[in-house]
C-alpha cells in the first residue's frame, strides 16, 4: 500500500497554499511532495508541523483559505472523521482541490489509536454530506491484483520473525505472475475491474469543492 501511495504523491503536483492535515516535515511522504508553499498540521511536535492542533478540534485556519487540502494515512487514527472531513472542505477554498489518502485492507494500527475503515461507498456519502457532490468525486482504489493484497496482509503476519528476510526475495515472483494465476476468487461472471477494486489496500480519494 505504501509503495501506490508514493507512486501517486510523486507523480501530482500540489497547489498551494496547500494544507496537510495530519503531516509535518518529519512525514515519510513529505520529499515526496512536490508542493510549495505548504503548511501542515498535527498533534505530534515530533512530526515537525507547522502548527500543533488537536484534529478533533476546529482546525485553526480561516474558510476558503487553501487551493489544496490534503490528508494521507490520518484519518484512520481520528474518532470523529466526519468532523475533520468537514473541516477540510471548510478551509478549502470554492474550486479548490481535496486528496485523501486512507487504508482499506490494512493491518490495525494504533498511532495513538486506529478506528475507521470504509469503503468506496462509504467515502462518497461522508464527502457528499460535507458538501462535496458525488459528480466532483473521484475514489479511486489502490490495489495491484488479488495476489498482491494477500500477500501484503501475510506480509504483516506473524508467520515467523524472520519472514521479511524470505519476502524481498519472493514478491517478485508474485508480482510478475499473469493476472489469471493471482485471483483469490476467481469470479469469471463479474467485471474483472470490479473484482480487482474489491481487494483494495486503500483509497485515493480526490474532489473538488464546488465553486
Amino acid at each position: 500500500m505504501r509503495e501506490l501511495m508514493n507512486l501517486e504523491i510523486e507523480a501530482t503536483d500540489v497547489l498551494g497554499p496547500a494544507l496537510d492535515v495530519g503531516g509535518g516535515r518529519e512525514a515519510s511522504y513529505c520529499g515526496l511532495l512536490g508542493a510549495s508553499d505548504l503548511l501542515s498540521v498535527n498533534l505530534d511536535p515530533d512530526i515537525r508541523p507547522s502548527v500543533i492542533a488537536d484534529l478533533a478540534m476546529p482546525l485553526p485556519f480561516p474558510d476558503d483559505s487553501f487551493n489544496t487540502v490534503l490528508s494521507f494515512n490520518t484519518l484512520e487514527h481520528i474518532a470523529d472523521d466526519r468532523f475533520v472531513l468537514s473541516e477540510m472542505v471548510r478551509v478549502l477554498k470554492p474550486g479548490g482541490s481535496l486528496w485523501i489518502l486512507v487504508p482499506y485492507l490494512y493491518r490495525v494500527h494504533g498511532h495513538p489509536d486506529d478506528y475507521h475503515r470504509h469503503t468506496a461507498t462509504g467515502w462518497n456519502l461522508m464527502l457528499s454530506d460535507a458538501g462535496i457532490p458525488s459528480d466532483t468525486q473521484h475514489i479511486r482504489p489502490l490495489v495491484w491484483d488479488p495476489m498482491s493484497t494477500a500477500w501484503a496482509i501475510a506480509d504483516v503476519a506473524p508467520i515467523g520473525r524472520n519472514w521479511w528476510r524470505a519476502r524481498r526475495f519472493l514478491r517478485p515472483l508474485v508480482l510478475r505472475r499473469p493476472l489469471h494465476m493471482r485471483s483469490i476468487d476467481r469470479r469469471l461472471d463479474e467485471d474483472p475491474a470490479t473484482v480487482v477494486s474489491d481487494y483494495a489496500l486503500g483509497y485515493s480519494i480526490r474532489a473538488t469543492k464546488p465553486s
